[in-house]
């Protein structure tokens, strides 16, 4: 998969009768091989052209069973400044690669006995 999404919804208040949230998305750009490549590449043409892509969405909110519409209320985002920020012939794109930490060691901790520790520590800091 060239670009994978990972959307993170983030509340955002409320008007008093509907709940708000921001999205947040992260793009992970995933090259051939391995390789450096540009946002020219073919497979990453909806990132290249993103506000257009963003424009044309709609989204649901699911919790449970439940899904309820969502009502976009930012302006759409602004072409001219996607492509300024990131201009497709200049944008490099270093593929993602994933680190092996399977050698190194691992420490754990009992979080009850983590947990009593600060407790005493607090509470004889507190009679101090």
């Amino acid at each position: 998969m060239p670009v994978t999404q990972t959307w993170t919804a983030l509340p955002h208040g409320s008007d008093g009768k509907l709940l708000r949230l921001s999205a947040f998305v992260s793009l992970r750009l995933t090259t051939a091989g391995g390789n450096d490549a540009l946002l020219t590449d073919p497979d990453f043409a909806d990132v290249a052209s993103w506000p257009n892509r963003v424009a044309h969405m709609t989204f649901a909110v699911q919790a449970g069973a439940v899904t309820v519409p969502a009502t976009v209320v930012s302006a759409v985002p602004s072409a001219h400044l996607w492509s300024a920020l990131f201009p497709p012939a200049d944008t490099a794109v270093r593929s993602h690669q994933v680190q092996d930490y399977s050698k190194n060691p691992r420490s754990s901790f009992s979080v009850l006995a983590t947990h009593d520790l600060l407790k005493s520590l607090h509470t004889e800091t507190g009679k101090a």
